[in-house]
């Protein structure tokens, strides 16, 4: 399909609030850079931690987490033994992030304006 053929849809809000506390099988680990104002490189590394998609309405909704690592000469070199990837870690009673593969966790809705997100609690 063309960009020519393209056209506006109108945005219908999802209500997620059934997957509250319902049990996600968490999938697979990322390790990724995303836009950050939080240091001078202006990126930050993280993992992103995601869940087995859920589908509501026709329309795949994946439950997901993104935890800080920490960097050195700009490149990912662990996470902080205080960091909320430590804390859920500890949580979960693994010790490396590579364990939570096949690991159960519960959704959390988040609300941000008028849209929903689907995580888990941490």
């Amino acid at each position: 399909m063309g960009l020519n053929a393209l056209k506006q849809i109108k945005h219908i809000p999802v209500d997620l609030a059934e997957f509250d506390l319902v049990d996600a099988l968490i999938e697979k680990l990322e390790q990724m850079e995303i836009p950050s104002s939080f240091n001078a490189r202006g990126k930050q590394w993280v993992v992103k931690i995601s869940c087995v998609p859920v589908i509501k309405d026709d329309t795949e909704f994946y439950p997901s987490e993104l935890f800080n690592l920490m960097e050195r000469d700009g490149q990912p070199c662990g996470w902080s033994d205080m960091g909320n990837l430590q804390k859920f870690l500890d949580r979960m009673g693994v010790s490396h992030p590579e364990e939570l593969v096949e690991k159960t966790v519960k959704m959390r809705v988040r609300r941000k304006e008028d849209n929903q997100y689907l995580g888990f609690y941490k």
